[in-house]
């Protein structure tokens, strides 16, 4: 896998795509984080009304209410987010794509869900089986789990991650396969290329380190603007809703180029290795 040339061109596809590529990734932002932000506002008080029409409603009722909030919103990202992954694969092969693609999971949103909640599962299973092995040199010695755990920690999560980020790509592709074969088309593109995989990810880990000091030197600062706190303080208020708020916000005009280049720099290296890959492995 040649990552200059993948990157030089997705950065040719989205420069040819039309509508534009940040239009369709604000309509994406808006949509989800935009929502789930604006929810984040909502003031206990407001539910209690809501829910009870007075103040006397039970932080049960509260608790089960926020957590029904955000499993919808976590399921409406989940099949949003399968729409982006259509739009960029398009992008990538020149086809028409448009605002529209972002909605194209709700006419299988069983099968989407399906997908994520495998990947989900899966992805626990080989976590899970990560923690127990790095556990080992916890319990044999405290310096080589610093020497040997943690690096490997470290390389077995990208290697995780790298097995299922093409799946998605998968089910946009053979959408009546289903998602049982979607995650194992994935896999089998994905596992003999798990490496290049995972430089192409850390190829955008600048970009990204500089969009989360972005946001949090942002929140940092307007905690401090409107709350008047010292440093010290500013740094527990900036995890407040309205200062996290702003701190994204700066973020936006960064995300809007990076979140199109690395979604279909990605769907072009599922494109190139998808070429002559069929056999389905195991999960």
């Amino acid at each position: 896998m040649n990552r200059s040339q993948l990157k030089a061109d997705a950065r040719s596809a989205i420069a040819d795509v039309q509508p534009k590529a940040w239009r369709v990734t604000l309509l994406l932002l808006l949509l989800t984080n935009g929502v789930s932000s604006l929810l984040s506002f909502v003031s206990p008080d407001i539910l209690n009304v809501s829910l009870s029409g007075g103040p006397s409603a039970s932080l049960g009722s509260l608790a089960a209410v926020g957590l029904f909030i955000s499993l919808l919103m976590s399921l409406f990202g989940f099949v949003l987010s399968f729409g982006y992954s259509a739009w960029s694969l398009d992008c990538w092969r020149r086809r028409e794509c448009g605002y529209a693609s972002l909605i194209e999971g709700f006419s299988m949103v069983g099968g989407v869900l399906l997908m994520n909640l495998l990947v989900l599962m899966y992805t626990f299973f080989w976590v899970l089986a990560l923690m127990s092995f790095v556990s080992i040199f916890t319990v044999i010695s405290p310096m080589l789990a610093i020497i040997i755990g943690l690096p490997a920690s470290i390389l077995g999560a990208f290697l995780i991650s790298a097995r299922y980020i093409l799946v998605p790509f998968a089910l946009v592709d053979n959408p009546d396969a289903g998602a049982f074969a979607a995650v194992r088309r994935g896999v089998s593109i994905a596992r003999p290329n798990l490496m290049d995989l995972v430089k192409l990810s850390l190829s955008f880990f600048g970009w990204l380190l500089t969009s989360m000091l972005i946001s949090y030197f942002v929140s940092l600062f307007a905690a401090t603007i409107l709350y008047g706190a010292s440093p010290t303080m500013s740094a527990t208020y900036a995890m407040n809703a309205l200062p996290s708020l702003i701190g994204m916000l700066a973020t936006i005009p960064l995300m809007l180029w990076l979140t199109p280049y690395m979604q279909v720099t990605f769907a072009g290296a599922y494109h190139q290795l998808a070429v002559g890959s069929s056999e389905l492995p195991p999960l």
